[in-house]
């Protein structure tokens, strides 16, 4: 098959561009799979599950200490009572009862503050830690926001260059022979299609090719179509 020293040098660079092409194909393949949306989306959902967590276990303490103050509350009263039906008796049975019970009602409110006091330490230590997963959550939720924004930028992006690739693409196969055009694509579908003639290796397949095979190449007048023995892709020479 005749061919020009332009004609492969034109095969060439629409080679370069099938290949950039290819590589755009997948890179937007990549960013429209969800990878980098997916690890900010998982970032933010681990986040409000322990947030989600904290906060019913905030509930749960609130609830704790809210029935230990209505005890105390019983308490107290109780105690009060106590106290007051210990000054209107002077029965000697009656006093080391009421003493008694009285003492009994400060053991247990001073186990009752005690617990308060463990929940409340609790329900501090909660709190901060509910801040902090709050202003957590909000940069998380903004992060994935411009994580959305960039992936789109970057696919719109992606887009651009590939139809204008394409178009060069059209442009230079029409300064190509239909022949050459045919063959070209038949190797380019299973391969690298043109390399350049680098000494005595292939640029194709990067291949060493035997003195004899080369001896060969070299004999193929510089019109004719030359290919690698190894890879066969077109050689240019």
């Amino acid at each position: 098959m005749k061919v020009s020293a332009h004609a492969l040098q034109i095969l060439a660079e629409i080679q370069d561009l099938v290949l950039a092409n290819r590589r755009l194909e997948h890179d937007a393949k990549a960013l429209a799979s969800g990878g980098e949306l997916e690890r900010a989306r998982e970032s933010l959902l681990n986040n409000s599950q322990e947030l989600s967590a904290k906060r019913s276990a905030l509930e749960e303490i609130q609830r704790d200490i809210a029935r230990l103050e209505q005890d105390l509350a019983l308490v107290e009263k109780r105690a009060a009572t106590d106290r007051e039906r210990l000054l209107k008796t002077a029965v000697s049975r009656d006093v080391a009862g009421l003493q008694h019970e009285l003492e009994t009602l400060d053991k247990r409110r001073n186990e009752l503050e005690e617990v308060e006091l463990n929940l409340l330490e609790r329900r501090d230590e909660l709190s901060n830690q509910l801040s902090e997963l709050e202003a957590l959550n909000e940069e998380l939720e903004a992060s994935l926001a411009r994580t959305k924004l960039d992936v789109q930028g970057r696919l719109a992006e992606l887009k651009n260059v590939h139809a204008e690739q394409t178009n060069q693409l059209k442009s230079q196969r029409n300064l190509v022979p239909e022949d050459l055009l045919q063959l070209f694509d038949q190797k380019l579908a299973r391969g690298v299609a043109i390399g350049k003639l680098q000494k005595n290796s292939c640029g194709a397949c990067n291949m060493s090719i035997t003195a004899t095979s080369l001896a060969a190449l070299h004999a193929v007048p510089s019109d004719e179509l030359a290919t690698c023995p190894d890879c066969t892709a077109i050689l240019i020479r």
